[in-house]
C-alpha cells in the first residue's frame, strides 16, 4: 500500500467501527428475513390486499420482497462490511496473508483493546501499514455508505 495517509473524519470512522461491530447481527437477520420470505407458502397471505394464486405471482412477488429487503438500510451496512472486507489486502500476493490481515482488522475493529495490532499474528505487516490498512477498510465503508 502507497505511503499516502488516508483522512477519515473521527465520527465516520466511529461510525463505520459500530457498523463492523453490528455486522454479525445484521447477517443474521438478514438471513432470518430472507428465509421467511422464501418459506413462506403464500406472500403476502393475510394482509387483505388481492392476490394471485399462481406460482409466477407468488415468485414475483417473492423477488419483490427480496429485493425490497436489499434496499433496508441495516441490509446495507451488511453489504458496505462485505464490500470493504474483499477489498483488504488485495496488494498482497499471499492468499493465507490476506486472510489474516482480513481477519486481523475485522478483530480489531470489532474490539481494538483486545485485539491491538501486537496480539494478531500479522508479522508481514508493519504496525503502520496495519493501521492505514484498516482505515482504508472504514473509509471503504464509509464510502459504500456515501457518508463521505
Amino acid at each position: 500500500m502507497g505511503g499516502r495517509r488516508l483522512r477519515i473524519p473521527y465520527e465516520i470512522k466511529q461510525e463505520a467501527i459500530w457498523i463492523v461491530r453490528g455486522y454479525d447481527m445484521r447477517k443474521r437477520n438478514y438471513e432470518r428475513m430472507r428465509s421467511d420470505i422464501l418459506n413462506h407458502m403464500t406472500a403476502g397471505a393475510g394482509d387483505g390486499a388481492p392476490h394471485g394464486t399462481g406460482v409466477s405471482d407468488q415468485t414475483a412477488s417473492k423477488a419483490e420482497q427480496i429485493d425490497r429487503l436489499e434496499r433496508y438500510p441495516e441490509v446495507k451496512k451488511m453489504r458496505a462490511v462485505e464490500y470493504a472486507e474483499r477489498q483488504i489486502g488485495q496488494d498482497v500476493l499471499n492468499q493465507d496473508a490476506r486472510e489474516r490481515l482480513r481477519k486481523a482488522i475485522v478483530q480489531n475493529c470489532k474490539s481494538g483493546r483486545r485485539y491491538p495490532f501486537e496480539r494478531l499474528a500479522v508479522d508481514e505487516f508493519s504496525r503502520r501499514d496495519f493501521y492505514r490498512r484498516k482505515d482504508k477498510f472504514l473509509v471503504d465503508i464509509a464510502s459504500f455508505l456515501e457518508m463521505m
